[in-house]
């Protein structure tokens, strides 16, 4: 179209000149529009964008490049340099320049104008990249689509609008709907994307409304009326699907069911009415056990167990399917043995073998270059009580005052779900400002409103008794009656995993000696170790994490990937600093906790010395460089 005044100016490269492309070293090409000039090496595809201007031309410059050199700029002053003459290198001719270096001050306020203000378009896409990482907003986006394609609903707008609004802050959200409706004029719009934006805030209104009036009718009258979050199941019963309550005589068609738990089912027709008619001392059915994985669809790559253990005694009870499941997650043959053996000591991380015995192997990373942090959690639920999935109102109070005097004794602050009553030293729950502090440390969970959270029974009573612990020192933390009664995490700066092991052997004790005084413990299993609600857990029940630094590795991803994808390292980027992933590794059930760690600081360990290698390489080839250039 004719340019405009209200328009952007787009000039796009169809075709070039093969001879441009393959004849002439580094091509660049520049276009002027106005005050306006961009310039990049030349490509056909390639689109330059200007604002509006009322020239009626553009002036197209291009150049090749005559040679280039690094200049180091380590300190102020001038510095001569000769630049090879890539035009004509057979010629070995140079071309002379003085430079002069020198740091500038510049005033607060100011704006820094020229070429340093300007971002070139690779910096923009890595910046972009990187924003988009931080926030998780392309991870979040596609689990938004595959929920989409799972759930299928009626009005998919509505149901993407519901799913991407429970990320906005409260705040957020407040600012931009305000308290008001629709103006008039929007009301009467006939511009379809100003009557979306109107029906976008009315949706987000509407929820904002209906969440706040639940937290104001939540737990007024204290614990004679439990309310809970609008959205989440009051009650399994009313919840569609499966009756965690009963069991039917026969389950429905479990064609579309792809969690693990359904494919258990499915390959099995018989295992169902073995199991059907048990029911533990606490009264949990194997219905409610695999309710998840019969009411949710999700992708067989996955692995979704789809099972839960409503109490230690399912992993007795329903033994047929639990073991099935948890081999099949961990890719062992039908009759593997599932014996635990542990070993929790934190003496034992980090040493090799060498001349027929154990010897403690070399500082992983002793000059703090590459380890940013490790992190290692761990799974604990008390044996006399049900677990998360089948607990009572009142055993969820009662859990939840156990742990949390044993969680004090470690020096720290309890802090409850914001709209819980049941800690008496700050009804009401956190404040908005402890919301989000604990957000930006990402140590608050999220509401369990996934189906598939709601169908393991992780919403009911949301959010009562439920809450977040943080320790003085900034290495312990821990969420209580989330997923398991306890989500325990030790968390040290730098890459001592035998410390952070020993930290979280030592935490684990010391609050299971307070939980023994008030006649409580640990719920575990000779044949398994420590059982949690999700039966894959299992064992150690402990998942170990390390954040790593290698920006020589990262500019080969593809190779990184493939490289933790063979060790079965889970790799994660991190949106804290560039160039650094969070690293993990899932464990099978029968290694102990000393072997979770060692078997990761193991790869770590590996990885950094390639890091190191390859920076090494990077620093001979530029010396390489530099002499030849001096030549």
């Amino acid at each position: 179209r004719p340019v405009g005044p209200a328009m952007v100016v787009e000039v796009s490269v169809l075709k070039a000149d093969g001879r441009l492309l393959e004849g002439v070293p580094s091509p660049f090409l520049s276009i002027r529009v106005g005050d306006t000039r961009r310039q990049c090496p030349l490509q056909e595809n390639e689109v330059f964008r200007f604002p509006t201007q009322s020239s009626q031309s553009c002036k197209v410059d291009l150049f090749a490049r005559l040679g280039t050199i690094v200049v180091p700029m380590d300190k102020d002053g001038p510095v001569d340099v000769s630049i090879p003459n890539s035009l004509n290198p057979a010629e070995k001719e140079v071309f002379d320049l003085t430079l002069g270096i020198a740091g500038v001050d510049v005033p607060e306020g100011d704006q820094i104008s020229g070429v340093l203000g300007r971002l070139t378009r690779h910096k923009a896409a890595l910046n972009a990249r990187l924003y988009l990482d931080e926030h998780g907003v392309q991870q979040t986006l596609q689990n938004a689509i595959q929920l989409l394609l799972n759930e299928r609903p009626d009005n998919p707008y509505d149901f993407l609008v519901d799913f991407v609004a429970q990320f906005a802050s409260p705040e957020k959200q407040q600012q931009v709907l305000g308290k008001g409706g629709p103006s008039a004029a929007a009301k009467k719009s006939d511009d379809p994307e100003e009557v979306a934006a109107v029906k976008l805030q009315s949706v987000m209104r509407g929820k904002m409304a209906r969440e706040e009036a639940a937290r104001r009718r939540r737990y007024k009258q204290g614990e004679s009326t439990v309310q809970q979050v609008e959205g989440l199941a009051d009650d399994d019963d009313e919840d569609d699907g499966l009756s965690p309550s009963e069991c039917p005589d026969e389950l429905d068609d479990l064609g579309n069911f792809h969690s693990l738990c359904a494919q258990v089912l499915k390959e099995n027709p018989d295992m169902y009415s073995e199991l059907k008619n048990k029911r533990t001392e606490n009264g949990v059915l194997i219905t409610r056990c695999i309710k998840p994985g019969v009411d949710s669809r999700c992708l067989a790559a996955l692995k979704i167990s789809g099972l839960v253990a409503g109490d230690a005694e399912c992993y007795s009870m329903f033994q047929p399917l639990f073991d099935a499941v948890i081999r099949r997650r961990h890719d062992l043959t039908d009759h593997a043995a599932l014996d635990y053996t542990h070993d929790m000591d934190a003496s034992q991380v980090g040493k090799v073998r060498r001349g027929g015995r154990m010897v403690p192997a070399e500082p992983l990373d002793p000059e703090g270059q590459y380890v940013r942090y490790i992190e290692i959690r761990a799974r604990r639920n008390l044996a006399d009580f049900p677990f998360p999935p089948a607990i009572s109102w009142e055993q969820r109070r009662e859990v939840e005052r156990k742990l949390v005097v044993s969680l004090l004794k470690l020096g720290g602050t309890y802090y409850p779900m914001m709209g819980s009553s049941s800690y008496e030293p700050m009804p009401g729950g956190m404040s908005t400002a402890d919301m989000g502090a604990l957000d930006a440390e990402e140590l608050l969970p999220k509401d369990p409103d996934a189906r598939l959270l709601v169908s393991a029974g992780f919403a009911r009573e949301w959010p009562d008794a439920r809450g977040v612990f943080k320790g003085d020192d900034g290495v312990v933390s821990a969420w209580v009656n989330y997923d398991d009664h306890l989500n325990l995490c030790v968390c040290h700066g730098g890459g001592d995993f035998g410390a952070t092991l020993e930290q979280m052997v030592s935490t684990l004790n010391e609050m299971e000696e307070s939980i023994q005084s008030s006649g409580s413990s640990y719920a575990r299993c000779a044949r398994l170790g420590f059982l949690t609600t999700d039966p894959v857990a299992v064992g150690s029940a402990m998942r170990c994490l390390a954040s790593v630094h290698l920006p020589e590795l990262s500019r080969d991803v593809k190779f990184l990937k493939a490289l933790c994808a063979e060790r079965s390292i889970t790799m994660v980027k991190s949106p804290d600093e560039e160039f650094t992933w969070r690293l993990s590794k899932i464990e099978h059930p029968q290694a102990s906790g000393v072997e979770v760690v060692n078997r990761l600081a193991s790869v770590i360990r590996e990885i950094v010395n390639l890091e190191e290698t390859r920076h090494r390489e990077k620093l001979l080839q530029e010396k390489k460089a530099q002499s030849a250039d001096q030549n």
